[in-house]
């Protein structure tokens, strides 16, 4: 740490995330030193917008115009990178030469897999936490420590859904696209059902002209990919399906405005021609409320019982409400500030043990396998990958869904809830046929390197 035990920190962020940093760090900055006896201080702020700069000028915080001069003239321990998609590679370069000893930073990690293998001589001896920020919702705990064990303990996991989108087409800040988001419940089908080592079995995307209405004139006209399903297969052969978008709009069991839909879904089967479904629901009906339901589908009487339910409101920082407008019906943003407290303290205190339930710090060898999830769902050259273009902009235009093919467990039938799992268990099949296949041409491969060495 920096002179009189205090870690210094260093806010990047040109636009809304750098701000939503920087709304929560007092609040950071006292659980910090309350909990945990880490002091820290915010002792530089980039931002490029000089309206934006203005409106920070009571903060007493330094600002500068350019990440670079902050950090060279700060001088950080930790760097907070809430920069856009496309500065992160070259921020993290920077970060390489720089005695700059850590770094909390936005996902996705770089935009491209070649990028972030790139970057092992930066995180070699430094710290580095990335951003799932749903790893730090309250619901989880909540069903490992009340649910699991009562509900999902020793049953047959038949396969994992996730719907994650909301309506985008009037945002104007740019972006690499929908792939982006998906780390977002691929990280939570890793934290909640224990899979890993995703493998594109199918995948089909929609790109579009999502960003014209940005200001910016190099992303204006750019095409992106706004809408991709996919379907994988897990190291452990636990199929999944994905369902993703930047372009749905509001529909009737979805209260959120902006058509928001973030799920995911693990089915079991708990025997008697039942199917268990657990279904996670996050910042519904608004934002920091998430929720976990559990339901039993008889196949035979083709009745759906609603068995638990715990409904989670994120607005309280190690028990202080970091929102001095959250109540009981209306949550805050204090996932961001868990994710904040909990990195702040990995690298101050590495030896401690975590405050959220274990360690949820995303270091660099998990970014790598984070990025390469996303490069595996983006080849266009691997398993059938189809690419289509639509107009999100267009309401008329067919191209793309409005809505996510999966419906909520609550307004599925019974019939549509055992189709989807027949599916999940194709999907199954699919990976074991394609894992004889590779293993039959590793078999050839061998063999026939030995005839021609024999």
């Amino acid at each position: 740490m920096s002179g009189h035990n205090t870690l210094k920190i260093a806010i990047a962020g040109y636009g809304v995330m750098g701000q939503s940093y920087l709304r929560h760090f007092d609040a950071v900055k006292h659980a910090a030193k309350r909990d945990y006896g880490v002091n820290i201080e915010l002792c530089a702020m980039a931002e490029k917008d000089a309206e934006k700069r203005a409106l920070l000028q009571d903060t007493n915080i330094p600002l500068f115009d350019d990440y670079k001069a902050a950090i060279n003239e700060a001088k950080p321990d930790l760097v907070i990178n809430a920069l856009n998609d496309s500065y992160h590679f070259d921020f993290f370069k920077f970060i390489e030469e720089s005695d700059v000893k850590g770094v909390i930073s936005e996902k996705p990690f770089t935009e491209t897999l070649d990028e972030a293998i790139a970057l092992a001589p930066c995180f070699k001896d430094r710290f580095l936490s990335l951003n799932l920020i749903e790893n730090y919702s309250e619901i989880i705990p909540q069903f490992e420590h009340e649910l699991a064990r009562d509900f999902t303990n020793g049953l047959d996991l038949i396969g994992i859904e996730g719907v994650w989108g909301k309506d985008r087409t009037q945002d104007t800040r740019p972006t690499q696209g929908i792939i982006s988001d998906m780390i977002h419940p691929m990280g939570l089908f890793m934290r909640i059902f224990g899979v890993d080592n995703f493998e594109t079995l199918q995948s089909n995307a929609v790109q579009g002209p999502l960003m014209q209405k940005c200001s910016n004139e190099d992303m204006h006209d750019k095409d992106v990919k706004f809408q991709n399903y996919v379907a994988m297969a897990t190291g452990n052969g636990t199929p999944v399906r994905l369902d993703c978008s930047y372009a749905w709009r509001q529909h009737d069991d979805n209260p959120m405005k902006n058509g928001q839909d973030r799920r995911i879904t693990g089915f079991y089967y708990a025997g008697d021609e039942t199917i268990r479904a657990v279904e996670f629901t996050f910042d519904s009906p608004f934002g920091g409320s998430d929720s976990v339901r559990i339901y039993d589908i008889n196949q035979n009487t083709q009745e759906t019982t609603l068995r638990a339910e715990r409904t989670a409101l994120n607005h309280t920082l190690n028990g202080t409400v970091i929102d001095p407008s959250a109540d009981q019906t209306k949550g805050g943003k204090a996932k961001l500030a868990r994710f904040m407290l909990d990195s702040i303290v990995s690298f101050a205190k590495p030896d401690l043990v975590q405050a959220f339930n274990g360690k949820r710090v995303i270091g660099y060898d998990a970014a790598v396998e984070t990025q390469t999830f996303l490069q595996e769902i983006n080849d266009h050259e691997k398993n059938g990958y189809r690419v289509t273009n639509a107009n999100p902009h267009d309401d008329n235009d067919a191209g793309f869904r409005k809505k996510p093919q999966f419906n909520t467990i609550a307004t599925s039938e019974a019939d549509d809830v055992a189709v989807r799992c027949e599916s999940l268990s194709k999907i199954r099949w699919a990976a074991r046929l394609n894992k004889r296949q590779r293993d039959m041409d590793k078999s050839l491969n061998k063999l026939s390197s030995g005839l021609r060495h024999g």
